[in-house]
């Protein structure tokens, strides 16, 4: 693809953007499992110490030998901050607990979510919901401060609310209109 190319083009259909961003990702895909096939594993030679000693067996495997493991979805658990969620899953509880607490008295706040409260007052906040399980929101008198947790939510969380997979057809859906 050249680079003063459109992305889409103009004129179609939803279900023709949909297909057409679908041929898209696999034609991404086919060109990235080629490159990684075109890849050669690295090995590197153990240092040999100077000395007559023998190399004692180490018990750490080589860079080639580790296996990257992959991260585990978590689902529920005590973490609320910084876990994937599922599409079935309902809405996290900390979510609800920020919304209502703005709902009460934030909501006229002049730049809520523009001007943020202190990372450290915001972190601290966040460490009582993970130790506790709940923090007294309605107590909070900033609404900045809020506003800064509710971020700090989305800004954790290891995948988007739009998931990387989705992207390029919710861009699509939004060219047609």
């Amino acid at each position: 693809m050249s680079v003063g190319q459109p992305v889409f083009k103009k004129g179609l259909g939803l279900d023709e953007l949909l297909a057409q961003a679908a041929e898209r990702e696999a034609e991404e895909k086919a060109a990235s499992q080629k490159k990684e096939k075109k890849k050669k594993p690295k090995t590197k030679k153990p240092k040999e110490k100077k000395g007559n000693k023998t190399p004692k067996a180490s018990k750490d495997k080589s860079k080639s030998e580790k296996k990257k493991k992959p991260k585990k979805r978590r689902k529920g658990g005590p973490r609320a901050f910084g876990r994937f969620l599922e599409p079935d899953d309902e809405i996290p509880q900390v979510l609800i607990d920020i919304v209502q607490a703005l709902e009460s008295g934030g909501m006229d706040t002049e730049g809520l979510f523009r001007v943020t409260a202190s990372h450290a007052a915001i972190d601290e906040i966040v460490q009582e919901y993970e130790a506790n399980g709940s923090v007294d929101f309605e107590a909070i008198n900033d609404a900045h401060l809020i506003g800064g947790v509710f971020m700090e939510y989305f800004l954790k969380m290891p995948e988007p609310l739009i998931p990387f997979d989705n992207y390029d057809s919710f861009l699509a859906a939004g060219l047609k209109y």
